[in-house]
């Protein structure tokens, strides 16, 4: 039924593309066309997410000297423009469908490199301080988890871990900051499988992700991926 009512309203009812304004579809209001030219790394590190020379090379020379716990990093895009600027509208501005559209396309890119490997047992969303998300009316990553979910049939575990300390706004603090800032931020409360995705908006120096994976990994947990929907070039 729900297919059939996403038929129709692709059919009849006009979906304006986010970025050129041409008819697309309501699943993805991104038009094909300018599917391409959203900026992306064309290969990455495994652990980190950021670039690396090709394919064939799966850690960067700092992961190599300092292994990571995360098996696998996957971000849908590079946080340049256009994708910042949607970005700041789905947090900022509650344009939730606009999160729903990365997520779909970050679905579309996690089956692609899945090929061959397992998918997580569970996603988890990077938690929120309450009074945080009561002021936003949303967890960001909750979002993306859901539409995540939908898409690879992985269930969503917003239970696992809750976070204990209202930390300052990651924005303008550097590397060291943002890592002191979220010391002890976090805290497991149930049950884990053996093998979890942390789900988040924006990777930019990974101290959020370094913070819940240090809880997570003082569990049972044998497996820690990474899915977000961007990551900031290095500096």
């Amino acid at each position: 039924m729900k297919v059939y009512i996403r038929s129709l309203i692709n059919q009849f009812i006009p979906i304006p593309c986010l970025l050129c304004g041409i008819s697309t579809t309501f699943d993805c209001r991104i038009c094909v066309s300018c599917q391409k030219n959203l900026p992306a790394f064309k290969s990455t590190c495994h652990s980190c997410g950021l670039p690396v020379p090709s394919l064939d090379v799966h850690r960067c020379g700092q992961c190599l000297a300092k292994p990571s716990p995360i098996s696998r990093t996957v971000c849908g895009f590079s946080y340049q423009f256009p994708v910042d600027k949607l970005i700041v509208q789905f947090k900022y501005h509650q344009q939730l469908g606009i999160g729903e559209t990365l997520s779909h396309l970050l679905a579309f890119k996690i089956k692609q490199l899945y090929q061959g490997d397992s998918l997580p047992e569970q996603l988890i969303p990077v938690p929120m301080f309450p009074k945080r998300l009561a002021s936003r009316g949303f967890n960001q990553a909750e979002i993306i988890s859901k539409q995540l979910s939908k898409y690879l049939n992985i269930p969503v575990n917003n239970q696992s871990c809750k976070r204990v300390i209202d930390t300052k706004p990651q924005e303008g603090l550097n590397a060291r900051q943002r890592q002191k800032n979220l010391q002890n931020a976090f805290k497991r409360i149930n049950h884990v499988p053996p093998h979890v995705a942390i789900v988040d908006d924006v990777i930019t120096t990974g101290a959020t992700i370094s913070a819940l994976v240090e809880t997570l990994s003082a569990t049972d947990v044998t497996r820690i991926d990474v899915w977000s929907l961007a990551r900031t070039p290095a500096n």
